[in-house]
Protein backbone atom coordinates (compact mmCIF):
# COMPACT_ATOMS: atom_id res chain seq x y z
CA UNK A 1 0.00 0.00 0.00
CA UNK A 2 1.39 3.39 -0.95
CA UNK A 3 1.79 6.40 1.29
CA UNK A 4 -1.36 8.54 1.62
CA UNK A 5 -1.40 11.95 -0.03
CA UNK A 6 -3.55 15.03 0.37
CA UNK A 7 -5.61 16.07 -2.63
CA UNK A 8 -4.56 19.61 -3.60
CA UNK A 9 -8.10 20.80 -4.26
CA UNK A 10 -10.30 19.22 -1.61
CA UNK A 11 -7.53 18.74 1.04
CA UNK A 12 -8.96 15.26 1.69
CA UNK A 13 -6.42 12.47 2.13
CA UNK A 14 -6.34 9.75 -0.54
CA UNK A 15 -4.28 6.62 -1.08
CA UNK A 16 -3.04 5.41 -4.43
CA UNK A 17 -1.67 1.98 -5.28
CA UNK A 18 -1.45 -0.81 -7.82
CA UNK A 19 -4.36 -3.11 -8.52
CA UNK A 20 -3.19 -6.76 -8.31
CA UNK A 21 -2.58 -8.29 -11.72
CA UNK A 22 -5.15 -11.01 -11.15
CA UNK A 23 -7.81 -8.39 -10.37
CA UNK A 24 -7.15 -6.10 -13.36
CA UNK A 25 -8.64 -8.51 -15.89
CA UNK A 26 -11.94 -8.79 -14.07
CA UNK A 27 -14.88 -7.16 -15.93
CA UNK A 28 -15.54 -4.77 -13.06
CA UNK A 29 -11.99 -3.36 -13.27
CA UNK A 30 -11.59 -3.31 -17.08
CA UNK A 31 -7.81 -3.34 -17.02
CA UNK A 32 -7.46 -0.60 -14.41
CA UNK A 33 -3.88 -0.73 -13.12
CA UNK A 34 -4.14 1.71 -10.23
CA UNK A 35 -6.68 2.48 -7.57
CA UNK A 36 -7.36 5.76 -5.83
CA UNK A 37 -9.43 5.68 -2.68
CA UNK A 38 -10.50 8.53 -0.47
CA UNK A 39 -9.65 8.14 3.20
CA UNK A 40 -12.58 10.40 4.02
CA UNK A 41 -10.69 12.76 6.31
CA UNK A 42 -8.76 16.01 6.26
CA UNK A 43 -7.30 15.37 9.73
CA UNK A 44 -3.71 13.99 9.61
CA UNK A 45 -4.26 12.31 12.98
CA UNK A 46 -7.01 10.14 11.50
CA UNK A 47 -5.09 9.05 8.40
CA UNK A 48 -3.51 5.83 9.73
CA UNK A 49 -6.77 4.48 11.10
CA UNK A 50 -8.57 5.38 7.88
CA UNK A 51 -5.78 3.80 5.83
CA UNK A 52 -6.10 0.53 7.74
CA UNK A 53 -9.84 0.53 7.19
CA UNK A 54 -9.50 1.18 3.44
CA UNK A 55 -6.80 -1.49 3.15
CA UNK A 56 -9.06 -4.10 4.73
CA UNK A 57 -11.99 -3.03 2.56
CA UNK A 58 -9.90 -3.29 -0.61
CA UNK A 59 -8.61 -6.73 0.31
CA UNK A 60 -12.13 -7.91 1.06
CA UNK A 61 -13.35 -6.44 -2.23
CA UNK A 62 -10.61 -8.15 -4.23
CA UNK A 63 -11.07 -11.46 -2.43
CA UNK A 64 -14.78 -11.32 -3.18
CA UNK A 65 -14.09 -10.53 -6.84
CA UNK A 66 -11.65 -13.42 -7.16
CA UNK A 67 -13.76 -15.93 -5.28
CA UNK A 68 -15.51 -18.51 -7.47
CA UNK A 69 -19.21 -17.77 -7.95
CA UNK A 70 -21.48 -19.36 -5.40
CA UNK A 71 -23.42 -22.32 -6.76
CA UNK A 72 -27.06 -21.73 -7.53
CA UNK A 73 -29.42 -22.85 -4.77
CA UNK A 74 -31.35 -26.06 -5.34
CA UNK A 75 -34.86 -27.20 -4.58
CA UNK A 76 -35.13 -30.44 -2.62
CA UNK A 77 -37.72 -33.03 -3.57
CA UNK A 78 -40.01 -34.61 -0.99
CA UNK A 79 -37.94 -37.80 -1.30
CA UNK A 80 -34.75 -35.89 -0.42
CA UNK A 81 -36.39 -34.01 2.45
CA UNK A 82 -37.51 -37.27 4.03
CA UNK A 83 -34.10 -38.83 3.38
CA UNK A 84 -32.28 -36.03 5.20
CA UNK A 85 -34.72 -36.10 8.09
CA UNK A 86 -34.39 -39.88 8.19
CA UNK A 87 -30.62 -39.63 8.39
CA UNK A 88 -30.95 -37.37 11.40
CA UNK A 89 -33.51 -39.75 12.97
CA UNK A 90 -31.16 -42.72 12.43
CA UNK A 91 -28.15 -40.91 13.93
CA UNK A 92 -30.09 -39.75 16.98
CA UNK A 93 -31.49 -43.23 17.56
CA UNK A 94 -28.02 -44.81 17.50
CA UNK A 95 -26.78 -42.20 19.97
CA UNK A 96 -29.61 -43.05 22.35
CA UNK A 97 -29.05 -46.80 21.96
CA UNK A 98 -25.44 -46.33 23.08
CA UNK A 99 -26.78 -44.87 26.30
CA UNK A 100 -29.09 -47.73 27.33
CA UNK A 101 -27.58 -47.64 30.80
CA UNK A 102 -29.36 -44.34 31.29
CA UNK A 103 -32.84 -45.70 30.54
CA UNK A 104 -34.16 -44.94 33.99
CA UNK A 105 -33.01 -41.35 33.72
CA UNK A 106 -34.40 -41.10 30.20
CA UNK A 107 -37.76 -42.43 31.32
CA UNK A 108 -37.91 -39.85 34.07
CA UNK A 109 -37.25 -37.02 31.61
CA UNK A 110 -39.65 -38.24 28.93
CA UNK A 111 -42.41 -38.84 31.44
CA UNK A 112 -42.40 -35.15 32.34
CA UNK A 113 -43.30 -34.24 28.75
CA UNK A 114 -47.07 -34.36 28.84
CA UNK A 115 -49.23 -34.26 25.76
CA UNK A 116 -48.65 -34.90 22.09
CA UNK A 117 -46.89 -31.57 21.42
CA UNK A 118 -44.62 -31.42 24.45
CA UNK A 119 -41.49 -32.85 22.76
CA UNK A 120 -42.20 -30.72 19.69
CA UNK A 121 -42.47 -27.55 21.76
CA UNK A 122 -39.29 -28.30 23.70
CA UNK A 123 -37.35 -28.95 20.50
CA UNK A 124 -38.60 -25.76 18.85
CA UNK A 125 -38.07 -23.48 21.84
CA UNK A 126 -34.53 -24.68 22.42
CA UNK A 127 -33.50 -23.85 18.85
CA UNK A 128 -32.31 -27.42 18.33
CA UNK A 129 -34.29 -27.82 15.13
CA UNK A 130 -32.47 -24.95 13.41
CA UNK A 131 -29.12 -26.34 14.56
CA UNK A 132 -30.05 -29.77 13.22
CA UNK A 133 -30.95 -28.31 9.82
CA UNK A 134 -27.60 -26.51 9.68
CA UNK A 135 -25.68 -29.69 10.54
CA UNK A 136 -27.53 -31.75 7.94
CA UNK A 137 -26.82 -29.29 5.14
CA UNK A 138 -23.27 -28.26 5.97
CA UNK A 139 -21.73 -31.27 4.19
CA UNK A 140 -23.64 -30.64 0.97
CA UNK A 141 -21.65 -28.83 -1.77
CA UNK A 142 -24.74 -27.07 -3.15
CA UNK A 143 -26.93 -24.81 -0.98
CA UNK A 144 -30.65 -25.37 -0.95
CA UNK A 145 -33.21 -22.59 -1.24
CA UNK A 146 -35.14 -21.15 1.68
CA UNK A 147 -38.35 -22.96 0.76
CA UNK A 148 -36.56 -26.32 0.93
CA UNK A 149 -34.98 -25.34 4.19
CA UNK A 150 -38.38 -24.53 5.68
CA UNK A 151 -39.79 -27.89 4.52
CA UNK A 152 -36.81 -29.72 6.04
CA UNK A 153 -37.40 -27.81 9.27
CA UNK A 154 -40.98 -29.08 9.40
CA UNK A 155 -39.99 -32.66 8.60
CA UNK A 156 -37.39 -32.66 11.38
CA UNK A 157 -40.05 -31.59 13.86
CA UNK A 158 -42.21 -34.54 12.83
CA UNK A 159 -39.29 -36.99 13.01
CA UNK A 160 -38.30 -35.58 16.39
CA UNK A 161 -41.74 -36.30 17.78
CA UNK A 162 -41.68 -39.81 16.30
CA UNK A 163 -38.23 -40.48 17.76
CA UNK A 164 -39.18 -39.48 21.28
CA UNK A 165 -42.36 -41.54 21.20
CA UNK A 166 -40.23 -44.50 20.18
CA UNK A 167 -37.71 -43.83 22.95
CA UNK A 168 -40.49 -43.48 25.49
CA UNK A 169 -41.93 -46.87 24.52
CA UNK A 170 -38.47 -48.46 24.69
CA UNK A 171 -37.80 -46.89 28.07
CA UNK A 172 -40.98 -48.61 29.26
CA UNK A 173 -39.76 -51.96 27.88
CA UNK A 174 -41.70 -52.05 24.58
CA UNK A 175 -39.25 -52.94 21.75
CA UNK A 176 -41.86 -54.10 19.21
CA UNK A 177 -42.13 -50.85 17.27
CA UNK A 178 -40.72 -50.79 13.73
CA UNK A 179 -37.75 -48.45 13.52
CA UNK A 180 -36.66 -48.10 9.89
CA UNK A 181 -39.74 -46.83 8.10
CA UNK A 182 -37.94 -44.97 5.32
CA UNK A 183 -35.58 -47.16 3.25
CA UNK A 184 -34.48 -44.10 1.27
CA UNK A 185 -32.49 -42.97 4.31
CA UNK A 186 -29.56 -45.09 3.21
CA UNK A 187 -29.82 -44.54 -0.54
CA UNK A 188 -30.56 -40.88 -1.20
CA UNK A 189 -29.03 -38.89 1.61
CA UNK A 190 -25.37 -39.77 1.73
CA UNK A 191 -23.13 -36.68 1.92
CA UNK A 192 -22.66 -34.96 -1.43
CA UNK A 193 -25.52 -36.65 -3.27
CA UNK A 194 -27.82 -33.61 -3.22
CA UNK A 195 -25.77 -31.83 -5.88
CA UNK A 196 -26.52 -34.54 -8.45
CA UNK A 197 -29.93 -35.54 -7.18
CA UNK A 198 -31.55 -32.13 -7.57
CA UNK A 199 -32.02 -29.48 -10.23
CA UNK A 200 -30.43 -26.01 -9.82
CA UNK A 201 -32.80 -23.09 -9.67
CA UNK A 202 -33.04 -20.87 -12.79
CA UNK A 203 -31.69 -17.29 -12.51
CA UNK A 204 -35.15 -16.00 -11.57
CA UNK A 205 -36.65 -17.32 -8.31
CA UNK A 206 -38.46 -20.63 -8.61
CA UNK A 207 -42.21 -20.97 -8.28
CA UNK A 208 -41.84 -22.37 -4.78
CA UNK A 209 -39.90 -19.36 -3.53
CA UNK A 210 -41.40 -16.38 -1.82
CA UNK A 211 -39.84 -13.99 -4.35
CA UNK A 212 -41.76 -15.50 -7.26
CA UNK A 213 -45.07 -15.79 -5.47
CA UNK A 214 -44.94 -12.32 -3.95
CA UNK A 215 -42.34 -10.50 -6.03
CA UNK A 216 -39.41 -8.26 -5.21
CA UNK A 217 -39.49 -6.63 -1.78
CA UNK A 218 -39.11 -2.94 -0.97
CA UNK A 219 -35.63 -3.48 0.45
CA UNK A 220 -34.50 -5.52 -2.55
CA UNK A 221 -35.85 -2.93 -4.97
CA UNK A 222 -33.84 -0.16 -3.31
CA UNK A 223 -30.67 -2.24 -3.46
CA UNK A 224 -31.14 -3.06 -7.14
CA UNK A 225 -32.05 0.51 -8.05
CA UNK A 226 -28.92 1.85 -6.35
CA UNK A 227 -26.80 -0.80 -8.08
CA UNK A 228 -28.05 0.10 -11.55
CA UNK A 229 -25.01 1.05 -13.72
CA UNK A 230 -26.74 4.25 -14.84
CA UNK A 231 -26.68 5.51 -11.23
CA UNK A 232 -23.01 4.88 -10.47
CA UNK A 233 -22.10 8.55 -10.92
CA UNK A 234 -24.92 9.98 -8.80
CA UNK A 235 -23.85 12.80 -6.50
CA UNK A 236 -23.79 12.45 -2.73
CA UNK A 237 -26.41 15.16 -2.31
CA UNK A 238 -28.78 13.29 -4.60
CA UNK A 239 -28.10 10.09 -2.68
CA UNK A 240 -29.06 11.89 0.52
CA UNK A 241 -32.41 12.81 -1.02
CA UNK A 242 -33.09 9.19 -1.86
CA UNK A 243 -31.96 8.07 1.60
CA UNK A 244 -34.81 10.06 3.19
CA UNK A 245 -37.52 8.53 1.03
CA UNK A 246 -35.97 5.07 1.47
CA UNK A 247 -36.07 5.44 5.26
CA UNK A 248 -39.67 6.63 5.33
CA UNK A 249 -40.80 3.95 2.88
CA UNK A 250 -39.18 1.16 4.89
CA UNK A 251 -40.59 2.45 8.18
CA UNK A 252 -44.15 2.83 6.90
CA UNK A 253 -44.45 -0.15 4.56
CA UNK A 254 -41.70 -2.47 5.77
CA UNK A 255 -38.58 -3.59 3.91
CA UNK A 256 -40.15 -7.02 3.29
CA UNK A 257 -43.32 -5.75 1.64
CA UNK A 258 -43.59 -6.98 -1.99
CA UNK A 259 -43.42 -3.99 -4.32
CA UNK A 260 -46.27 -5.38 -6.40
CA UNK A 261 -48.48 -5.02 -3.33
CA UNK A 262 -47.76 -1.28 -2.91
CA UNK A 263 -50.91 0.75 -3.52
CA UNK A 264 -51.69 4.36 -4.25
CA UNK A 265 -52.97 4.63 -0.68
CA UNK A 266 -49.58 3.46 0.62
CA UNK A 267 -47.91 6.26 -1.33
CA UNK A 268 -50.41 8.80 -0.05
CA UNK A 269 -49.51 7.76 3.50
CA UNK A 270 -45.84 8.38 2.68
CA UNK A 271 -46.72 11.82 1.29
CA UNK A 272 -48.85 12.71 4.32
CA UNK A 273 -46.00 11.86 6.70
CA UNK A 274 -43.52 13.89 4.64
CA UNK A 275 -45.85 16.91 4.70
CA UNK A 276 -45.68 16.96 8.52
CA UNK A 277 -42.03 15.97 8.83
CA UNK A 278 -39.64 18.74 9.98
CA UNK A 279 -36.21 19.31 8.40
CA UNK A 280 -33.43 17.17 9.91
CA UNK A 281 -35.99 15.11 11.78
CA UNK A 282 -33.46 12.40 12.68
CA UNK A 283 -31.48 15.02 14.63
CA UNK A 284 -34.49 16.72 16.19
CA UNK A 285 -36.16 13.44 17.18
CA UNK A 286 -33.36 10.84 17.09
CA UNK A 287 -35.31 8.04 18.79
CA UNK A 288 -38.48 8.36 16.73
CA UNK A 289 -39.66 6.89 13.47
CA UNK A 290 -40.61 9.26 10.67
CA UNK A 291 -44.31 8.91 11.51
CA UNK A 292 -43.70 9.54 15.21
CA UNK A 293 -41.47 12.53 14.41
CA UNK A 294 -44.13 13.97 12.09
CA UNK A 295 -46.81 13.66 14.78
CA UNK A 296 -44.55 15.12 17.47
CA UNK A 297 -43.52 18.03 15.22
CA UNK A 298 -47.16 18.73 14.40
CA UNK A 299 -48.08 18.65 18.10
CA UNK A 300 -45.25 21.05 19.01
CA UNK A 301 -45.82 23.35 16.06
CA UNK A 302 -42.41 22.69 14.48
CA UNK A 303 -42.28 23.98 10.90
CA UNK A 304 -42.47 21.13 8.36
CA UNK A 305 -40.45 20.59 5.21
CA UNK A 306 -41.08 23.07 2.41
CA UNK A 307 -43.58 21.83 -0.20
CA UNK A 308 -40.86 21.93 -2.84
CA UNK A 309 -38.66 19.67 -0.73
CA UNK A 310 -41.52 17.20 -0.24
CA UNK A 311 -42.17 17.22 -3.97
CA UNK A 312 -38.50 16.44 -4.55
CA UNK A 313 -38.70 13.40 -2.27
CA UNK A 314 -41.88 12.23 -4.00
CA UNK A 315 -40.23 12.65 -7.38
CA UNK A 316 -37.44 10.39 -6.14
CA UNK A 317 -40.03 7.83 -5.05
CA UNK A 318 -41.72 7.99 -8.45
CA UNK A 319 -38.33 7.61 -10.16
CA UNK A 320 -37.64 4.39 -8.23
CA UNK A 321 -41.04 2.99 -9.18
CA UNK A 322 -40.63 4.08 -12.82
CA UNK A 323 -37.42 2.08 -12.89
CA UNK A 324 -39.21 -0.89 -11.31
CA UNK A 325 -41.90 -0.75 -14.00
CA UNK A 326 -39.26 -0.59 -16.75
CA UNK A 327 -37.50 -3.61 -15.21
CA UNK A 328 -40.88 -5.42 -14.95
CA UNK A 329 -40.81 -5.67 -11.16
CA UNK A 330 -44.07 -3.69 -11.02
CA UNK A 331 -46.96 -3.34 -13.43
CA UNK A 332 -47.62 0.34 -12.75
CA UNK A 333 -46.22 3.27 -10.78
CA UNK A 334 -48.41 3.94 -7.72
CA UNK A 335 -46.57 7.21 -6.97
CA UNK A 336 -46.97 8.75 -10.42
CA UNK A 337 -47.99 12.41 -10.21
CA UNK A 338 -48.22 12.26 -6.42
CA UNK A 339 -47.10 15.77 -5.53
CA UNK A 340 -48.22 18.27 -2.93
CA UNK A 341 -49.71 21.10 -4.97
CA UNK A 342 -48.14 20.50 -8.37
CA UNK A 343 -46.19 23.76 -8.07
CA UNK A 344 -44.68 25.95 -5.40
CA UNK A 345 -47.26 28.31 -3.98
CA UNK A 346 -46.69 31.97 -4.72
CA UNK A 347 -46.36 32.73 -1.01
CA UNK A 348 -43.50 30.19 -0.75
CA UNK A 349 -41.45 31.33 -3.77
CA UNK A 350 -38.10 33.04 -3.32
CA UNK A 351 -38.16 36.76 -3.98
CA UNK A 352 -35.55 39.06 -5.49
CA UNK A 353 -33.93 41.54 -3.15
CA UNK A 354 -35.55 44.95 -3.02
CA UNK A 355 -33.47 48.02 -3.86
CA UNK A 356 -33.25 48.88 -0.15
CA UNK A 357 -32.04 45.36 0.66
CA UNK A 358 -29.39 45.51 -2.08
CA UNK A 359 -28.17 48.88 -0.83
CA UNK A 360 -28.01 47.52 2.74
CA UNK A 361 -25.99 44.52 1.57
CA UNK A 362 -23.43 46.49 -0.42
CA UNK A 363 -23.02 49.24 2.16
CA UNK A 364 -22.05 46.76 4.88
CA UNK A 365 -18.60 47.13 6.51
CA UNK A 366 -17.46 44.26 4.29
CA UNK A 367 -17.83 46.69 1.35
CA UNK A 368 -17.03 49.99 3.04
CA UNK A 369 -14.29 49.04 5.52
CA UNK A 370 -14.14 46.34 8.19
CA UNK A 371 -11.72 44.83 10.67
CA UNK A 372 -11.43 41.66 8.57
CA UNK A 373 -13.61 39.48 6.36
CA UNK A 374 -13.76 36.59 8.83
CA UNK A 375 -15.16 36.81 12.38
CA UNK A 376 -15.17 40.64 12.29
CA UNK A 377 -16.80 41.12 8.88
CA UNK A 378 -19.65 43.13 10.44
CA UNK A 379 -17.38 45.39 12.51
CA UNK A 380 -16.38 48.72 10.89
CA UNK A 381 -12.64 49.08 10.38
CA UNK A 382 -9.89 50.34 8.09
CA UNK A 383 -9.44 47.21 5.96
CA UNK A 384 -10.90 46.43 2.54
CA UNK A 385 -10.31 42.70 1.93
CA UNK A 386 -11.47 41.47 -1.46
CA UNK A 387 -11.92 37.76 -1.33
CA UNK A 388 -14.86 35.37 -1.70
CA UNK A 389 -17.17 37.17 0.72
CA UNK A 390 -16.66 40.39 -1.22
CA UNK A 391 -16.84 39.07 -4.78
CA UNK A 392 -19.31 36.17 -4.72
CA UNK A 393 -22.46 38.30 -4.09
CA UNK A 394 -21.35 40.80 -6.75
CA UNK A 395 -20.71 38.03 -9.28
CA UNK A 396 -24.18 36.61 -8.75
CA UNK A 397 -25.83 40.02 -8.98
CA UNK A 398 -24.17 40.89 -12.31
CA UNK A 399 -23.94 37.46 -13.97
CA UNK A 400 -26.76 35.48 -12.36
CA UNK A 401 -24.37 32.70 -11.37
CA UNK A 402 -25.55 30.20 -8.79
CA UNK A 403 -23.76 30.16 -5.44
CA UNK A 404 -21.69 27.01 -6.02
CA UNK A 405 -20.85 28.16 -9.56
CA UNK A 406 -19.26 31.27 -8.05
CA UNK A 407 -17.50 29.51 -5.18
CA UNK A 408 -15.86 26.83 -7.33
CA UNK A 409 -14.34 29.19 -9.94
CA UNK A 410 -10.78 28.56 -11.07
CA UNK A 411 -8.44 31.31 -12.21
CA UNK A 412 -8.46 29.61 -15.63
CA UNK A 413 -12.23 30.18 -15.81
CA UNK A 414 -11.59 33.90 -16.29
CA UNK A 415 -10.35 34.32 -19.86
CA UNK A 416 -11.10 36.06 -23.13
CA UNK A 417 -13.19 34.59 -25.93
CA UNK A 418 -12.79 36.40 -29.25
CA UNK A 419 -11.39 39.34 -27.32
CA UNK A 420 -14.31 39.45 -24.85
CA UNK A 421 -13.49 38.83 -21.14
CA UNK A 422 -15.71 35.94 -20.03
CA UNK A 423 -16.43 33.60 -17.16
CA UNK A 424 -16.60 29.93 -18.11
CA UNK A 425 -18.97 27.81 -16.02
CA UNK A 426 -18.43 24.10 -16.52
CA UNK A 427 -18.22 20.75 -14.79
CA UNK A 428 -14.69 19.44 -14.55
CA UNK A 429 -13.08 16.39 -13.01
CA UNK A 430 -9.82 15.78 -11.21
CA UNK A 431 -6.94 14.08 -12.96
CA UNK A 432 -6.14 12.01 -9.89
CA UNK A 433 -8.73 10.36 -7.64
CA UNK A 434 -10.87 7.73 -9.33
CA UNK A 435 -13.10 5.05 -7.99
CA UNK A 436 -11.28 1.75 -8.40
CA UNK A 437 -12.85 -0.39 -11.08
CA UNK A 438 -15.14 2.36 -12.36
CA UNK A 439 -12.58 4.63 -13.94
CA UNK A 440 -14.75 7.66 -13.26
CA UNK A 441 -12.87 10.68 -11.86
CA UNK A 442 -14.26 12.61 -8.94
CA UNK A 443 -15.71 15.99 -10.04
CA UNK A 444 -14.06 19.14 -8.74
CA UNK A 445 -16.57 21.50 -10.37
CA UNK A 446 -20.26 20.98 -10.77
CA UNK A 447 -23.16 22.49 -12.68
CA UNK A 448 -26.82 22.00 -11.89
CA UNK A 449 -27.99 21.12 -15.40
CA UNK A 450 -26.57 20.57 -18.86
CA UNK A 451 -27.66 24.09 -19.76
CA UNK A 452 -25.62 25.32 -16.79
CA UNK A 453 -22.40 24.75 -18.76
CA UNK A 454 -21.92 28.09 -20.45
CA UNK A 455 -19.78 31.18 -20.82
CA UNK A 456 -20.92 34.59 -19.60
CA UNK A 457 -19.27 37.86 -20.67
CA UNK A 458 -18.08 39.79 -17.63
CA UNK A 459 -20.42 42.71 -16.99
CA UNK A 460 -18.76 46.14 -17.39
CA UNK A 461 -19.73 47.03 -13.80
CA UNK A 462 -17.67 44.11 -12.48
CA UNK A 463 -14.72 45.33 -14.53
CA UNK A 464 -15.13 48.84 -13.12
CA UNK A 465 -15.16 47.41 -9.58
CA UNK A 466 -11.87 45.62 -10.35
CA UNK A 467 -12.74 41.97 -10.92
CA UNK A 468 -10.34 41.46 -13.86
CA UNK A 469 -7.46 42.94 -11.86
CA UNK A 470 -8.34 40.66 -8.95
CA UNK A 471 -8.31 37.59 -11.22
CA UNK A 472 -5.00 38.63 -12.79
CA UNK A 473 -3.37 38.96 -9.36
CA UNK A 474 -4.53 35.44 -8.49
CA UNK A 475 -3.09 34.12 -11.73
CA UNK A 476 0.21 35.91 -11.13
CA UNK A 477 0.37 34.27 -7.69
CA UNK A 478 -0.11 30.88 -9.42
CA UNK A 479 -3.34 30.28 -7.54
CA UNK A 480 -5.48 27.56 -9.04
CA UNK A 481 -8.71 28.62 -7.40
CA UNK A 482 -10.09 32.10 -7.55
CA UNK A 483 -11.21 31.79 -3.93
CA UNK A 484 -8.74 29.36 -2.30
CA UNK A 485 -10.03 30.18 1.19
CA UNK A 486 -13.20 28.22 0.39
CA UNK A 487 -12.99 24.46 0.85
CA UNK A 488 -15.29 21.73 -0.38
CA UNK A 489 -17.75 20.01 1.91
CA UNK A 490 -17.79 16.27 2.32
CA UNK A 491 -20.22 16.14 -0.59
CA UNK A 492 -17.86 18.13 -2.81
CA UNK A 493 -19.67 21.49 -2.79
CA UNK A 494 -17.70 24.70 -2.18
CA UNK A 495 -20.87 26.62 -1.36
CA UNK A 496 -22.11 24.84 1.78
CA UNK A 497 -20.24 26.87 4.40
CA UNK A 498 -20.65 30.10 2.40
CA UNK A 499 -24.42 29.63 2.27
CA UNK A 500 -24.65 29.41 6.06
CA UNK A 501 -22.42 32.46 6.50
CA UNK A 502 -24.44 34.48 3.98
CA UNK A 503 -27.64 33.75 5.86
CA UNK A 504 -26.06 35.26 8.99
CA UNK A 505 -24.74 38.17 6.93
CA UNK A 506 -28.23 38.96 5.60
CA UNK A 507 -29.60 38.94 9.13
CA UNK A 508 -26.89 41.38 10.23
CA UNK A 509 -28.04 43.77 7.46
CA UNK A 510 -31.77 43.35 8.20
CA UNK A 511 -32.15 41.94 4.70
CA UNK A 512 -33.20 38.44 5.68
CA UNK A 513 -36.79 37.29 5.35
CA UNK A 514 -38.39 33.88 4.99
CA UNK A 515 -38.34 34.37 1.21
CA UNK A 516 -34.88 35.83 0.61
CA UNK A 517 -31.60 33.97 0.36
CA UNK A 518 -28.47 34.05 -1.79
CA UNK A 519 -30.60 32.78 -4.67
CA UNK A 520 -32.47 36.10 -4.57
CA UNK A 521 -29.53 37.61 -6.51
CA UNK A 522 -30.42 35.29 -9.39
CA UNK A 523 -34.03 36.47 -9.24
CA UNK A 524 -32.77 40.08 -9.35
CA UNK A 525 -30.70 39.23 -12.43
CA UNK A 526 -33.63 37.59 -14.20
CA UNK A 527 -35.88 40.59 -13.49
CA UNK A 528 -33.17 43.00 -14.69
CA UNK A 529 -32.89 41.13 -18.00
CA UNK A 530 -36.66 41.28 -18.42
CA UNK A 531 -36.68 45.02 -17.74
CA UNK A 532 -33.84 45.45 -20.25
CA UNK A 533 -36.06 43.70 -22.85
CA UNK A 534 -33.54 40.96 -23.60
CA UNK A 535 -34.78 38.25 -25.94
CA UNK A 536 -35.78 34.90 -24.48
CA UNK A 537 -32.80 33.03 -25.93
CA UNK A 538 -30.37 35.63 -24.56
CA UNK A 539 -31.96 35.30 -21.12
CA UNK A 540 -31.62 31.50 -21.17
CA UNK A 541 -28.05 31.61 -22.46
CA UNK A 542 -26.85 34.22 -19.97
CA UNK A 543 -28.53 32.53 -17.01
CA UNK A 544 -27.90 28.87 -17.77
CA UNK A 545 -31.58 28.01 -17.67
CA UNK A 546 -32.89 24.91 -19.41
CA UNK A 547 -33.69 25.55 -23.05
CA UNK A 548 -30.73 27.81 -23.77
CA UNK A 549 -27.55 26.50 -25.38
CA UNK A 550 -24.71 28.34 -27.05
CA UNK A 551 -24.83 25.75 -29.84
CA UNK A 552 -28.30 24.29 -30.33
CA UNK A 553 -27.69 22.83 -33.77
CA UNK A 554 -29.05 25.80 -35.70
CA UNK A 555 -26.67 28.43 -37.04
CA UNK A 556 -23.58 27.57 -34.97
CA UNK A 557 -22.41 29.33 -31.82
CA UNK A 558 -23.67 32.63 -30.45
CA UNK A 559 -20.89 35.22 -30.56
CA UNK A 560 -19.39 36.41 -27.29
CA UNK A 561 -19.55 39.99 -28.54
CA UNK A 562 -23.32 39.68 -29.01
CA UNK A 563 -23.80 38.32 -25.49
CA UNK A 564 -21.62 41.14 -24.13
CA UNK A 565 -23.97 43.66 -25.75
CA UNK A 566 -26.92 41.88 -24.16
CA UNK A 567 -25.54 41.54 -20.63
CA UNK A 568 -24.34 45.17 -20.67
CA UNK A 569 -28.02 46.17 -20.73
CA UNK A 570 -28.53 44.66 -17.27
CA UNK A 571 -28.81 47.47 -14.72
CA UNK A 572 -30.20 48.17 -11.26
CA UNK A 573 -31.48 51.74 -11.30
CA UNK A 574 -31.00 53.46 -7.94
CA UNK A 575 -28.29 51.05 -6.69
CA UNK A 576 -25.14 53.03 -5.87
CA UNK A 577 -21.90 51.02 -6.02
CA UNK A 578 -19.63 53.98 -6.70
CA UNK A 579 -17.69 53.38 -3.47
CA UNK A 580 -16.50 50.01 -4.83
CA UNK A 581 -15.02 51.21 -8.11
CA UNK A 582 -11.39 51.76 -8.91
CA UNK A 583 -9.84 49.27 -6.46
CA UNK A 584 -8.33 45.86 -7.22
Amino acid sequence: MHTPYRHPKTKIFWVKGSVPAEVRDLPSYSGTKQFNRSLGTRNPKEVQAALAKVTLALRAEWDAQLAPPSPAPITLSEHQIRALAGRWHDQRLREEERQDQHQESLLAVLSTLEGEDAPDALFTRSGLVADAVDRLLKDEPVPCDEASRARLHGELLRQHKSLYRLLLRRAKGDHTAEVERFPEWKTAATPGTLATATVPLPPQPAAASQTTSQGLTVGELMDRYDADPKRLGIRERSKAGYAVIYRVLKELLGADKPVKAITREDCRQVRDVLLKLPPNYTKRFPRMTAKEAAEEASRKGVAPLAPGTVDGYLENLAAVFNWAVAEEYMERNPAKGLGTTGKVKAKDKRLPFTLDQLQAIFSAPLYTGCRDDEANYAAPGPNHPRRARFWVPLLSLWTGMRLNECCQLLTSDVRALDGVPCLFISEEVADGPREAGRGKPAPVKRVKTEAGERFVPIHPELIRIGFLKFAEKKRAARAERLFPELSASGEGYFSDAFSKWFSRFLASRNAKTSRTSFHSFRHCYRDAMTEARLGRNSVLLLGGWEGGKTDDGYGGKVRASFLLEEISKVAYPGLDLGHLRGEA
